[in-house]
């Protein structure tokens, strides 16, 4: 008898490759940023930013999201899902006040004439943080996506096959390294201006 030929299993899932090239490419784009400002101003380019006070308190907002969004996975694993459909809304509201504040604080500058223009620091911090903006929003739409399936799956089943289906587990996992990913991205920028700013 012939003996049938499994087909080799895959260790690692293509999506779990494409989060660490993408990870990796918001890494090169930050730091190439950041050793570019602190370039700048080693030339005399500008005098480091002071940092809108609203930007400290959004650190601590975004810090709040992964916490939300930490709980969020402990519920999954207990397979509770009432309790995982809230902390992900949690995380997903936490995560819209952040956005709303960053405006607030670009307003904010803008009001007091702290132009893009004014010099090359400022620039910095609105590119540096318009371009972090834009990597909070294209989170949103996958966890979106996710909380909407997990919707319509209860809706069917009361959630029972969610909490086992191997996909749905690894998207979560997916966006969950990427929103904190995201999140103490900013906090490492937040850092980098702050140090900065005492030399």
């Amino acid at each position: 008898m012939t003996e049938k030929t499994q087909p080799p299993q895959r260790l690692i899932h293509p999506s779990s490759i494409a989060i660490v090239l993408v990870l990796m490419g918001v890494t090169a784009l930050f730091l190439s940023l950041s050793i570019a400002y602190i370039y700048a101003l080693s030339n005399n380019a500008g005098a480091p930013v002071e940092l809108p006070w609203l930007f400290s308190i959004n650190t601590l907002v975004l810090l709040t999201s992964s916490w939300f969004f930490w709980q969020a996975r402990k519920s999954y694993e207990h397979q509770d899902y009432r309790r995982h459909f809230r902390d992900l809304w949690l995380a997903l509201g936490v995560t819209v006040i952040f956005l709303a504040l960053q405006v607030i604080g670009w307003t904010w500058m803008f009001q007091n004439q702290l132009h893009m223009q004014k010099d090359t620091s400022h620039a910095y911090l609105y590119a540096i943080s318009i371009l972090h903006f834009a990597h909070v929003i294209a989170g949103i739409p996958f966890l979106a996506a996710y909380m909407r399936k997990m919707w319509l799956e209860a809706r069917q089943n009361e959630g029972s096959l969610f909490f086992i289906d191997e996909k749905v587990s690894r998207k979560l996992r997916l966006i969950s390294t990427y929103w904190h990913f995201i999140d103490f991205l900013w906090v490492y920028l937040m850092f980098l201006f702050l140090v900065v700013s005492f030399f």
